[in-house]
């Protein structure tokens, strides 16, 4: 009976908690440290910049209603170009979201060395441009963990004389008149 009672003393929670003090103690077990770096300044091994769009430069792009449009965003990421995200919008909206039938997407991300800096590229692609296509605003946005870089544009009618009106508008400003 002496031997159950011995067996179930080794077993108990403090005898098993009594046995690791005494080994860390003989084994003299190291504690982790936390090491403080011999300078207070860290300096990062890569180049940090916000992202800047670098093209089109200019906030109206000449458009011709019925015509297919290419307006390419190029940006310097300013960080690693795998963490940056360069998108357009249309009116606050994603384009996806605002012309869910395709007719104004845009491409996929490129990216591209020249004077040996890395740039990324979106384009946003009319397959034809409308008249309503001349009343929005697009934005083309850049942006990483570094900061955010954004330019508005509208499109401008490339055509000399105005764009014709149709019916319908011809009607509600000739009551307006009235």
């Amino acid at each position: 009976m002496r031997q159950a009672h011995t067996s179930a003393a080794l077993r108990s929670p403090c005898r098993t908690l009594f046995v690791i003090l005494l080994a860390s103690a003989v084994l003299d077990v190291i504690r982790p440290q936390i090491v403080e770096p011999q300078s207070s300044k860290i300096r990062p091994s890569i180049d940090l910049r916000r992202p800047q769009i670098v093209k089109p430069q200019s906030s109206r792009i000449k458009a011709s209603i019925g015509k297919p449009l290419v307006i390419p965003c190029k940006a310097d990421p300013g960080f690693p170009d795998d963490f940056t995200l360069i998108y357009w919008i249309v009116n606050r909206t994603f384009i996806e979201t605002a012309y869910p039938d395709g007719r104004i997407q845009q491409s996929e991300e490129k990216n591209f060395m020249k004077d040996g800096s890395v740039l990324i590229q979106r384009d946003l692609t009319f397959k034809e441009v409308v008249q309503e296509d001349l009343r929005a605003r697009y934005t083309c946005v850049v942006t990483s963990a570094t900061g955010i870089d954004r330019n508005v544009f509208v499109l401008k009618s490339a055509s000399k004389h105005k764009p014709r009106q149709s019916n319908e508008s011809r009607k509600r400003r000739s009551k307006k008149q009235l």
